[in-house]
């Protein structure tokens, strides 16, 4: 509390103002009442507080404040995830699309292969057979030991021509399905399109040949086609040798051994079968889905794009 001073003495002017206290800091503070003023700024002032829910600059949360997001997953946000490049249902998927896309130019190229087959097949075995169906009406026993000679030479040669003119199917066809595959579309005549041919002739040979070595095993030929599934696919598309193309596909397969076996079983037995119910016509559906699955597959399990 200030300390009083008596009031100025009015027969002395020079004293008009009175006595003067001294600079006392006490008096300075304010009344009652009164918001004191703020303190200078100095070294170890604290800044005020933000107000609540305004984010501080520099972007980080304050007190109140909500936290930033966290940031997206890896790729676009709200993406679907990517299914791995083994994945069957996908490949099936996207043969199952494409085959309708291309169901016109698939089902001109199996009727032209399956037709001329039939008739080159059938024109052979006539050729083939008449001479033994001639000398057999015949009295002489040298005749008939001629068309009975005939007519074995005769079946080995339709065997093997036969068996050629499938190797030759196959591989225009598996060129025409991986037109499908990267490119979205085929024409017709990627169907009988040959790319290493040679080497596509050997690997089909081959395979062949196991098949038929095992096949009275009856499970036998489907270990060989587990095996051998994408050898043709490596010697067309790869330009592979018959033995790279063979090793590649096994490696394929005994990387992706469970989705490569439910892959055979789809295409290998159960296309085939739903195809033979809808009374064989289902097959001109069943079976080019089949091949685009096989190539679909291979596609992406070898690290290559399909076309959208």
């Amino acid at each position: 509390m200030s300390t009083p001073y008596p009031p100025p003495d009015p027969d002395r002017p020079d004293d008009a103002a009175g006595d003067q206290p001294p600079n006392n800091p006490w008096d300075n503070q304010p009344g009652a009442g009164q918001t004191p003023p703020p303190p200078p700024p100095g070294y170890g002032t604290q800044p005020p507080p933000p107000s609540y829910g305004t984010p501080p600059a520099g972007g980080q949360g304050g007190y109140g404040a909500f936290p930033p997001p966290p940031p997206p997953p890896s790729g676009a946000y709200g993406a679907a995830p990517v299914a791995p490049p083994n994945d069957l249902g996908t490949a099936l998927s996207i043969a199952w699309s494409r085959l309708w896309k291309n169901f016109g130019v698939l089902l001109g190229a199996f009727l032209i292969w399956g037709i001329g087959l039939s008739i080159v097949i059938g024109a052979l075995y006539a050729i083939v057979l008449a001479p033994s169906i001639a000398t057999s009406t015949s009295d002489s026993e040298a005749m008939a030991a001629l068309g009975s000679g005939i007519s074995v030479g005769g079946t080995i040669v339709v065997g093997v021509v036969s068996a050629l003119a499938g190797f030759f199917a196959q591989i225009g066809i598996i060129n025409g399905a991986l037109s499908i595959v990267d490119n979205g579309r085929a024409r017709l005549g990627d169907f009988f399109t040959f790319r290493n041919i040679g080497s596509a002739i050997v690997v089909a040979l081959l395979l062949g040949i196991a098949s038929g070595l095992v096949g009275w095993t009856w499970i036998g030929a489907y270990v060989v086609f587990f095996f051998g599934m994408f050898a043709l696919y490596f010697a067309i598309d790869r330009n592979m040798g018959f033995m790279d193309a063979i090793k590649a596909s096994v490696d394929v397969a005994m990387k992706n051994a469970v989705p490569v076996i439910l892959l055979l079983l789809v295409t290998q037995l159960a296309a085939p079968l739903v195809g033979l119910l809808a009374c064989f016509i289902g097959l001109l559906v069943t079976m080019p889905w089949a091949m685009l699955s096989i190539a679909v597959f291979y596609r992406r399990v070898t690290g290559g794009t399909v076309a959208a």
